[in-house]
C-alpha cells in the first residue's frame, strides 16, 4: 500500500517535470513575434482576404495567378522584425529557411528570386505600381496606394 502511494505521487511528480520542460522548450524554439505586420495588395486584385495556406503558397512560388487570372507579383523585406513573423506565422519558415528554400528553387532553375526590399517604402511602391501584386509591412507604412487584405 505505501509503494503504490509512492509509485503514484512519483509518476504524478515526473509528469508535472516532464511538462514544464516541455513548455520551456516550446516558448524557447517557438518566440512569439509582436511585429505588426499587414498584407497588402495592388487596388486592381479583387480579393479581400486569403486563406494562410494560400497566403503561403503565394511567398513559397507555388501560386502564380489569382483567382480571376491576374498573374501574382510577389514582394518580400530583405530582414527585420516584420519579416521574421510575417515568415513564421504565414509562410512556416524562419528567414533562413525562406532563403535557402529560394536560393535552391533559383539554382535549379525552377523559377526566379522573389523581389525584395530592404524598406517597406519599396514595398509598397512595388505593389502600387504592379497589377496583381501583393507584399507585407509594418501597419505604420499602409497608404492609402494600396489595399489591405486579411489572412484567415
Amino acid at each position: 500500500m505505501v509503494f503504490n502511494q509512492f509509485r503514484r505521487y512519483f509518476l504524478i511528480c515526473l509528469a508535472l517535470l516532464i511538462l514544464t520542460g516541455f513548455s520551456i522548450l516550446v516558448c524557447h524554439v517557438s518566440p512569439a513575434y509582436s511585429a505588426n505586420y499587414v498584407l497588402i495588395v495592388n487596388k486592381d486584385v479583387s480579393v479581400n482576404s486569403l486563406t494562410r495556406y494560400d497566403a503561403r503558397a503565394i511567398f513559397l512560388g507555388e501560386k502564380s495567378r489569382w483567382d480571376d487570372g491576374k498573374t501574382v507579383k510577389f514582394a518580400v523585406l530583405q530582414e527585420g522584425e516584420v519579416n521574421r513573423a510575417f515568415l513564421q506565422d504565414v509562410v512556416g519558415k524562419t528567414t533562413h529557411q525562406f532563403l535557402n528554400y529560394w536560393r535552391k528553387k533559383v539554382f535549379n532553375g525552377e523559377s526566379l528570386a522573389p523581389k525584395s526590399f530592404g524598406n517597406p517604402q519599396d514595398v509598397v511602391r512595388f505593389v502600387t505600381n504592379h497589377s496583381g501584386a501583393i507584399g507585407y509591412i509594418s501597419a505604420d507604412y499602409v497608404s492609402d496606394s494600396v489595399k489591405i487584405i486579411t489572412v484567415e
